[in-house]
């Protein structure tokens, strides 16, 4: 590219920010107008997001549950509905499978997992619960559709009983509490 076409290339970038073009190698092309901008959204990726609650025993166990429709143990939570924030589902999710209403606390780990069909990518987050005594236990009520069972136990237990493509999420999960960090994972995977 002789000097001319950096020139001709430097102006095209600098007249696109201020006519709102993007500048694509030759190509320009303009951001979406108003009426396009359903097009445009429903091109995006669309991911699923389910919420959960790391809720813990001052004792150290953890409360886990083990859902009617699938094997293996998890965290109390599910999806996200439409217009709800993420905090908000682990809360509702969690009160409507246990029947505790708790304070939701810090993120501590958000999980990307690719999607195969039939299920589309999805991001699944866990909430720091909380640390309670034996009378918070004790108010436990399953909701029996959804769930078996429920347990209290130690983190080398949910570790175990979670089922494999869970496991690295629930590890992560623990780091990030005790370290006060969040952990952030991709395909099962922890990222820096």
């Amino acid at each position: 590219m002789g000097w001319t076409a950096v020139a001709v290339a430097a102006l095209r970038c600098r007249a696109s920010r201020w006519l709102g073009l993007v500048v694509v190698s030759d190509e320009v092309r303009r951001h979406p107008t108003p009426d396009e901008l359903p097009e445009f959204f429903a091109g995006l990726a669309k991911i699923l997001t389910a919420a959960g609650l790391l809720i813990r025993h001052r004792d150290g166990r953890v409360l886990i549950v083990r859902p009617t429709y699938r094997e293996g143990w998890q965290l109390p939570g599910g999806m996200v509905e439409a217009d709800e924030p993420p905090s908000v589902a682990a809360g509702r999710e969690t009160e409507e499978e246990v029947g505790l209403r708790l304070p939701v606390g810090r993120l501590l780990s958000v999980a990307y997992r690719r999607g195969a069909v039939p299920v589309p990518d999805n991001m699944q987050l866990v909430f720091d619960g909380g640390e309670h005594d034996e009378a918070i236990f004790a108010g436990v009520v399953l909701d029996d559709f959804e769930l078996a069972e429920w347990r209290l136990v130690t983190e080398a237990e949910v570790v175990a009983l979670t089922r494999e493509t869970g496991r690295p999420r629930v590890i992560a999960t623990f780091r990030a509490l005790r370290a006060g960090t969040t952990a952030y994972l991709e395909d099962g995977a922890a990222r820096p």
